[in-house]
């Protein structure tokens, strides 16, 4: 037996140029994109560049009065240059939503966390802070799935790592629907009317929490 019988077919030329063309399509092998910050930084540092060769070149560099105001300009624009990051990573830290750590304690739920947090919304609703009353109850079904082993409690996840966490699939349809109800009203700023404190409440109690 022939050893291309052993082999098989031998790919032609434009089967071997479609592979190639197709393993190097894959993001692995693309040439990495900047960044927006990079191209920012990089736009940013042209200008400047062009800038201060412009002026440096209408001064006298023999002299010490040329020089002097070079190293002037120099530091002025490194300063603009700090002040304006300083200025976007300020406003970046504003900007950010408020995380999990806004509704939740850092700390782990104790014994009896999840009842206590159940009682409160229940108070807050009967009162109509029902903003309050979501919250509560957004903490109280955390604590109350914590302490079936149903999910592990940790301030820092988002709602979408807890649904994740849920095994049983009706579970996880049950807390998205809690979640797509608080979520407007815990993140969106939008106000807590009775319609979806009801909303969250009904889900909280088909995914098990006693509502």
């Amino acid at each position: 037996m022939s050893f291309l019988a052993l082999i098989g077919d031998v790919p032609d030329r434009a089967r071997i140029d479609e592979a190639i063309r197709d393993v190097l399509s894959r993001a692995e092998f693309r040439p990495h994109e900047p960044t927006w910050w990079q191209q920012f930084t990089g736009w940013i540092g042209r200008i400047l560049a062009g800038a201060l060769g412009r002026i440096v070149s209408w001064i006298d560099l023999d002299t010490a009065v040329g020089k002097a105001i070079v190293a002037l300009l120099v530091i002025v624009l490194v300063a603009i240059v700090v002040h304006m990051i300083w200025s976007l990573v300020h406003v970046g830290e504003r900007a950010k939503p408020k995380g999990p750590s806004a509704v939740l304690d850092a700390t782990l739920p104790a014994a009896g966390a999840g009842t206590r947090e159940l009682e409160e919304a229940r108070r807050c609703a009967a009162s109509g802070d029902f903003a309050g009353a979501m919250h509560a109850l957004y903490r109280a079904t955390l604590f109350w799935l914590d302490e079936r082993s149903l999910v592990r409690f940790e301030a820092s996840k988002t709602a979408g790592d807890y649904r994740r966490e849920l095994k049983v699939a009706e579970s996880r349809r049950s807390f998205g629907s809690m979640v797509e109800a608080f979520d407007p009203v815990a993140w969106g700023g939008r106000a807590a009317a009775p319609a979806a404190w009801e909303r969250m409440r009904a889900a909280a109690s088909a995914l098990g929490d006693p509502a």
